[in-house]
């Protein structure tokens, strides 16, 4: 038995249903949303190329440029494979407090802002490390792959990641362990962690007692 005065906007797939007592005096507005969310999803899967691009041409270049540097992260990531992970969370969680501790004392504010920089650069290299790293794996089995290879199968990776990343529920969790492999695989290979040999394998652990 409601009685409304005003004009009514309806959003929806489907026409309203008013109760049969129920009265619109100012008539309805039907808007179909059919379209918009196809709309809306097109939006984001060309919002989601657009990154996925960036990402390979960002890959390519460092495997271009740092091909030594950038097989240290893999054959880290690939060699401690337990341990990377449980590192990229001690660094995620532990770089922002020291970053805050470092701000509040004011003197170590230099040293606070380049924490956070490199808290920066590990996150957005975390997830790229981690496709370089499947990559390698695939490409690298049996002996060293050339620069054209690497980035081949690292755009392969990341476009693997990606499509993982758009399931529902589960994608933001495949983003979250690629970005603690790799995060954990940048830092074991610049504390020697990636070398080859037992001596550069064990690099990480002596660096850090």
């Amino acid at each position: 038995n409601a009685v409304v005065q005003g004009r009514l906007e309806r959003h929806g797939a489907t026409p309203a249903r008013i109760a049969p007592g129920g009265r619109e005096q100012g008539g309805v507005d039907e808007t179909a949303m059919a379209t918009q969310p196809a709309e809306h999803m097109a939006g984001g899967l060309w919002m989601v190329a657009v990154w996925l691009v960036g990402w390979i041409v960002a890959g390519a270049v460092i495997l271009g440029l740092a091909p030594r540097a950038s097989r240290r992260v893999t054959q880290a990531l690939r060699e401690h494979t337990l341990v990377a992970p449980l590192l990229g969370v001690a660094l995620l969680v532990g770089l922002p407090v020291l970053a805050l501790l470092l701000l509040i004392t004011v003197v170590g504010i230099p040293l606070g802002l380049l924490t956070g920089l490199l808290l920066l650069a590990l996150l957005l290299l975390g997830g790229l490390a981690t496709a370089m790293s499947l990559g390698d794996a695939v490409v690298e089995r049996k002996a060293p792959a050339r620069t054209w290879q690497r980035i081949v199968a690292t755009a392969l990776a990341l476009i693997l990641l990606f499509a993982l990343g758009l399931l529902p529920y589960v994608g933001w969790l495949v983003w979250l362990l690629a970005l603690l492999f790799g995060v954990g695989a940048i830092v074991l290979a610049g504390f020697g962690g990636g070398g080859p040999g037992g001596a550069a394998a064990g690099g990480w652990r002596a660096a850090l007692t």
